[in-house]
């Protein structure tokens, strides 16, 4: 089996257990990227530099912890109680 094959059945293997939801969606994805690392499908120089596009986790990660700082400083509350009134 040629590597492209190998990797097409990785993507619809995970891709179908993605719509299951029954396994968080990181750990998925973490999966998928050892299963190509350890099968010498990609290469980690490859991987770090080239596969992994760093802005977008970038925007996840700060979309993240802007999101903590919101629901620490108890906003949220305020505004459902503000709405019930």
């Amino acid at each position: 089996m040629d590597s492209k094959t190998i990797v097409l059945i990785i993507f619809i293997g995970m891709y179908a257990l993605v719509l299951t939801r029954k396994i968080r969606l990181s750990i998925l994805g973490g999966t998928a990227v050892l299963l190509l690392l350890l099968l010498q499908l990609v290469g980690y120089r490859e991987t770090i530099f080239e596969l992994i596009d760093w802005d977008v986790l970038g925007i996840y990660w700060g979309f993240m912890m802007v999101s903590q700082v919101f629901m620490e400083s108890r906003v949220p509350e305020l505004l459902a109680r503000i709405s019930h009134h």
